[in-house]
């Protein structure tokens, strides 16, 4: 997948790989979004596998729902990322946006997640059972 890259100003620079752009720690967008019932006052994160990585990691609680814009996505596509990982169509519109945050991690000497994350609060009214990742 090719993601759009910026500087550290978070001023458009380019396109590459995914990979590339973690192999070289270089600065990206990303889609975060917390979801929480307001009715149980229950917040839901997802178990990430750790065989979805190219290096040794263990499985880990996460947000909700996170991933890369792909390159040319608008702020507001990156809700694709709802159905994917929750299973369950969501509007732009039901999310609470809470602000840009850039993080900087060296996970591995192969893996820099350096990341502009755009990060929403979606209410829903939803049991747990409901939710069904693809």
């Amino acid at each position: 997948m090719n993601i759009d890259i910026f500087n550290d100003n978070y001023e458009y620079i380019g396109v590459v790989d995914k990979k590339l752009a973690h192999q070289l720690g270089l600065w990206h967008r990303v889609f975060t979004c917390l979801v929480y019932n307001p009715s149980t006052q229950y917040v839901y994160f997802q178990l990430k596998n750790s065989d979805n990585y190219t290096f040794d990691r263990k499985s880990f609680l996460d947000i909700s729902v996170g991933g890369h814009y792909e390159a040319g996505e608008t702020i507001e596509q990156g809700i694709r990322e709802s159905e994917e990982e929750l299973g369950i169509k969501v509007e732009f519109n039901q999310l609470i946006p809470i602000g840009i945050r850039q993080t900087s991690c060296h996970i591995t000497d192969n893996y820099i997640a350096n990341e502009f994350q755009h990060i929403f609060l979606l209410p829903l009214n939803i049991e747990l059972v409901e939710l069904k990742p693809k």
